[in-house]
């Protein structure tokens, strides 16, 4: 949804001592023959013990994400199972019951329901600065207490952050940090490794405790929403035990996707020590010659575009021009994605040609800042290597799948969903506008934040290279 006990850590791992990022600069002592593999210096430990060594490391980092993304799937396949085995024997579907239930609380004019169109079949969520409740096709038709169950607990965080404003703003502000504080921290720890430095621990793992905090706001959302989901379905007539039941395991099942990613992250921060252990282990890469004539000028000229385009997206950002429909939402999207992707290759770029020059001690933080804020670029980057490694899969997986497809026959092919209405478009049309012009300051910060850590960047590179 939308509002979408640990084991044992076993401490006595034992890894190799020997580094697979540092090759030996030592001559080999032997004669040099005719031969060029006798000048070569020694071989590196194996693919192998690379990955046995840094393995446990990405994991316990990405372990909150693996938990959620395995309970997830538990979830959708529980949920399955359970509309398969209650009837769909309710008089209405999830839809038309919310809608009473807001009637009947008189809220029908301040919070509006409509069904996903089939592009969004999987959306069941919460907005609350457009106050719309968005169902999928399946949770706003079905007859099922389970699905009926979604739609209160939708309802139930509607209620819950409108009971006061601070109330709201707590728990969005939650959402937030969990989402930020989590995103940042995990690529600090990863970056670190090029520099093996103690101040960027401390600020992941402070981000880390500060994320841990607002999860624990997050899961008393999830759990107060789903109580009152539970506590409507109870109060009606047409529900009876059994379908109570599965509602409270479905609802179960969904409390845990948020439950094991809050799990995951109390593991990494209880394994803080292997992790900096294990980054600090090699001392990170050594500093590289200073910068001639040509690279500085390069340099300059590539901080002078960013600095450019920084300040170019801060006042697009704020000066944000009103938009009256959706396709209109549509191209500020793009123009934004443009913007984003521009600053990220310039950045990169520029960070690649500085990150490890000997300037200041805090340097290495500057430049650590200047990669977070180009990560529009390198989620591109990631996309698209993403899609040649599932390319490469799909070919080499064929024939196995063309093989059981032969053998396989679909008897029970499920029903194309039917052609969104025109009300539908119309109520989406109207959302993504709503959420346009009704920016939070939350929204704000977060899209202003990384145009202006690419100044900071830029001007903490220019008092670098100043002072050295």
């Amino acid at each position: 949804m939308a509002y979408a006990a640990p084991s044992t850590v076993n401490r006595s791992i034992v890894l190799s001592d020997r580094s697979p990022l540092v090759i030996s600069s030592r001559r080999d002592s032997r004669p040099h023959g005719p031969h060029i593999l006798r000048s070569l210096p020694e071989p590196t430990p194996s693919v192998i013990a690379f990955i046995s060594e840094w393995a446990p490391f990405v994991l316990l980092v990405v372990l909150g994400w693996l938990l959620r993304t395995f309970v997830q799937g538990f979830y959708v396949r529980l949920k399955k199972r359970i509309d398969d085995k209650v009837p769909d024997d309710l008089p209405q579907g999830g839809g038309p019951w919310l809608e009473s239930l807001l009637r009947a609380r008189g809220l029908e004019g301040e919070i509006r329901v409509f069904h996903g169109a089939p592009s969004a079949t999987g959306i069941d969520a919460y907005y609350p600065s457009a106050s719309t409740i968005v169902l999928s096709r399946e949770v706003f038709d079905k007859r099922d207490a389970s699905f009926w169950a979604v739609a209160g607990h939708e309802l139930g965080h509607a209620l819950v952050h409108r009971s006061s404003r601070v109330v709201g703003f707590v728990l969005n502000l939650a959402r937030f940090l969990v989402s930020t504080c989590t995103r940042v921290a995990t690529f600090l720890i990863f970056a670190n490794v090029l520099y093996a430095r103690t101040d960027i621990d401390h600020i992941a793992f402070t981000l880390l405790h500060v994320s841990l905090v607002a999860w624990a706001f997050v899961l008393v959302d999830e759990l107060l929403a789903s109580t009152l989901s539970l506590r409507m379905l109870a109060k009606d007539e047409h529900v009876g035990g059994r379908g109570l039941v599965a509602a409270a395991a479905s609802l179960g099942a969904a409390f845990a996707t948020y439950l094991g990613a809050f799990v995951g992250q109390v593991l990494l921060l209880l394994n803080r020590a292997f992790i900096v252990e294990r980054i600090h282990r090699y001392g990170g890469f050594p500093p590289g010659a200073p910068m001639g004539g040509a690279r500085l000028t390069f340099v300059t000229l590539l901080g002078a575009l960013l600095l450019a385009l920084s300040i170019h997206s801060i006042v697009r950002e704020v000066r944000r021009p009103k938009v009256d429909d959706a396709l209109g939402v549509g191209k500020e999207t793009l123009k934004l994605a443009g913007r984003e992707l521009a600053r990220g290759i310039v950045g990169t770029a520029l960070v690649a040609l500085v990150w490890n020059q000997p300037l200041t001690d805090w340097f290495p933080l500057l430049c650590v800042g200047g990669l977070l804020a180009s990560t529009g670029f390198i989620r591109l980057v990631t996309l698209i290597a993403t899609f040649f490694v599932r390319l490469v899969a799909v070919i080499v997986l064929f024939p196995l799948f063309f093989v059981v497809g032969l053998f396989t026959k679909d008897r029970t092919p499920e029903p194309e969903p039917p052609p969104a209405s025109k009300r539908t478009g119309a109520n989406y049309d109207r959302l993504t506008v709503d959420l346009h012009e009704r920016r939070t300051l939350l929204a704000l910060g977060n899209a202003l934040a990384y145009p202006a850590l690419h100044v900071v960047f830029v001007v903490g590179l220019c008092v670098a290279l100043a002072m050295s």
